[in-house]
């Protein structure tokens, strides 16, 4: 069968069009596995799932375990095995690596779920639920794309080899990069979030850092406060000057749109997000904790930042520094020709012109960057359902439509058929 052919390709995505309700369907199965991370529970059981689904298929697997002691260093409360999926296609050709992440951010379902987060829901031919977008809908493609190729009897040109790793959401030390080491990254790379179903190309994320600061004071009662040491007011002075610092940050932009906002230029950003301090009003706190989120240019780095911050605030009494390094800087140059065929997927399966594509970049991070550190050689090519038809990541009510399920099930058939 040449399934290169115009009329072939145009007949199989028609066919995904008439089954685009089984990967929403699929996709309902696959939020129900609460992989929340932290603390990461569940992955032996969401893999399990998926070999069940591969398996009838003539699919192979191989799981990758990272020891606990690789993760020991990170700021979080971790907790089940680190189970890695490598799933990979019955066809002798050569491989393409289907990349999908396990785990989703935390929701809780009173914060505006209009239904529990993890009950993958669908309403107006929309999947709601958490992962639905980021990124268990694309991993639903893919097992929709597995299962249709086995049912229609379809030998692509390239085998899909789908990568289902753990801890992308936390960082440090991501499942992919224990897959990257053990050198199974298998031939070009279709990265499944570092895109969507509209004509943008996305050419660079930000790294990625965490500064937790510790103020220490002594508690009291409030009625007799020259008996105490307020932390949380003593953190105020540490918080105003590193304000200032995010002040001065501004003028670290690159040359690199913002995709989306075309007036913006990526640049280095801090957030201070999270702050914890005392028990209740009339206790004059001892302690308060800061997280203060900061996201750098290739321009920067984590050692030198963390110097950076550390002496902004390691003149003030009674703090404790520590700084966390998840991610580096990632950079897609667009140039070899799978970056190319992405472009006439998306451009085939919406009738677009491929000079419409903008390239800019987004203020996020991704483990991408520990496959571009041990497996430089190996293309990432961008994809993803997010579009404005879909409600983002990491929002309450997150969802995903069909019609974005499908073109991105398109978008992977056409780099594996053509």
């Amino acid at each position: 069968m040449r399934t290169s052919q115009p009329c072939f390709i145009e007949q199989i995505f028609e066919e995904v069009d008439r089954r685009k309700h089984a990967i929403g369907q699929t996709l309902c199965d696959l939020i129900g596995f609460d992989t929340s991370n932290p603390p990461g529970r569940n992955y032996p059981e969401l893999c399990a799932y998926i070999r069940s689904f591969l398996a009838p298929l003539g699919w192979s697997f191989e799981e990758i375990l990272v020891e606990q002691s690789k993760l020991d260093g990170l700021p979080f409360l971790l907790e089940g095995d680190r189970v890695n999926l490598i799933a990979k296609g019955p066809f002798k050709r050569p491989p393409v690596s289907l990349y999908a992440h396990l785990d989703v951010v935390p929701a809780q379902a009173q914060e505006g779920w209009s239904s529990p987060p993890f009950s993958g829901v669908i309403v107006d031919d929309c999947v709601f639920g958490r992962g639905a977008v980021d990124m268990k809908g694309a991993m639903a493609c893919v097992l929709f794309v597995a299962h249709l190729l086995g049912e229609l009897g379809i030998e692509p040109r390239y085998n899909p080899v789908g990568l289902f790793c753990t801890d992308e959401e936390i960082g440090g030390y991501p499942g992919v990069y224990e897959v990257a080491l053990q050198r199974k990254i298998q031939g070009p790379l279709l990265w499944l979030e570092g895109g969507g179903q509209w004509p943008v190309l996305l050419t660079s994320l930000l790294g990625s850092m965490e500064v937790h600061l510790t103020f220490l004071g002594k508690g009291a009662h409030v009625g007799l406060p020259f008996l105490g040491d307020n932390a949380l007011e003593n953190a105020i002075p540490a918080l105003a000057s590193l304000l200032e610092y995010k002040r001065s940050l501004a003028s670290r932009l690159t040359d690199e749109p913002l995709l989306f906002f075309p007036d913006k230029r990526m640049g280095s950003t801090m957030n201070i997000t999270m702050i914890k301090s005392g028990l209740k009003a009339n206790i004059i706190p001892d302690t308060c904790s800061v997280v203060i989120d900061r996201r750098f240019t290739r321009e920067e780095s984590f050692e030198g930042i963390r110097e950076e911050m550390g002496s902004l605030v390691r003149g003030f009494e009674g703090v404790r520094f520590e700084a966390y390094h998840f991610y580096d800087p990632v950079r897609v140059a667009w140039d070899t020709p799978w970056h190319q065929k992405k472009v006439e997927a998306l451009s085939k399966i919406y009738g677009l012109d491929p000079t419409m594509f903008r390239k800019g970049g987004m203020g996020g991070a991704s483990d991408m960057s520990y496959i571009q550190k041990v497996c430089p050689d190996v293309p990432i090519v961008g994809m993803g359902v997010m579009s404005p038809r879909s409600k983002g990541a990491h929002a309450a009510d997150e969802a995903v439509h069909f019609d974005d399920l499908a073109g991105l099930a398109k978008e992977i058939l056409y780099m594996l058929l053509v």
